[in-house]
């Protein structure tokens, strides 16, 4: 611990060897006395002082202004990286948004298709069912034609051709006469499903 009367000590002798050696200048100098020489000493003292000062305040503003160029460099980063984090987002959100839009329309369209197969699928089934239809129908006219035929005494020995397509019977061979042709031809029209008789019987030469 230093005690205050050794601290004045020291300053006293310090001041003390200044001011010798200001007299040792003043004897050299010429015409400066000692207390013009220590006036000039404490000007020059408080003018380096006031130049500290100064350069410490410009040093500090310095050192402000560019912690706030900083500041202010690094919000306008975050801003931007901010901004950049939106667009993208705006950008994964507006893909995923297409994409969904693509797959709903894919499905639609599939759905539209397999709903479109499964249609002609079905009309040619029922096609198909209708043509089988039609030749069983007209099988059964046909052998109904020939069984009425050979139930008739006057046709019974008689050979005629029966053919039928889309319920119309077409009749082939002789008749024994015009009325056993015209005989023929009723009978046929009699049968069930029967649309008309194409008769192309000849009558026998008697």
């Amino acid at each position: 611990m230093n005690h205050p009367f050794r601290s004045r000590g020291l300053v006293a002798a310090s001041s003390l060897a200044v001011l010798l050696a200001l007299g040792a200048c003043g004897e050299r100098n010429d015409g400066q006395t000692v207390g013009q020489k220590i006036d000039e000493a404490i000007a020059n003292t408080a003018e380096t002082a006031k130049d500290v000062k100064q350069g410490a305040q410009q040093a500090a503003g310095d050192v402000k202004q560019g912690a706030q160029e900083a500041a202010a460099d690094a919000k306008t980063a975050g801003q931007k990286i901010e901004n950049k984090t939106e667009e993208l987002s705006a950008d994964a959100k507006s893909a995923t948004q297409e994409a969904a839009s693509k797959t709903k329309e894919a499905t639609a369209e599939a759905r539209t298709s397999v709903m479109g197969a499964a249609g002609a699928a079905k009309e040619k089934t029922q096609a198909a069912g209708e043509r089988v239809g039609a030749k069983v129908d007209d099988a059964q006219i046909t052998t109904s034609v020939k069984s009425g035929l050979a139930a008739d005494k006057n046709l019974s020995a008689t050979q005629i051709d029966v053919d039928t397509r889309d319920g119309v019977v077409t009749l082939k061979g002789t008749a024994p006469s015009a009325a056993a042709k015209s005989r023929a031809n009723e009978i046929a029209r009699n049968v069930k499903d029967v649309k008309s008789v194409n008769n192309q019987l000849t009558v026998r030469a008697g």
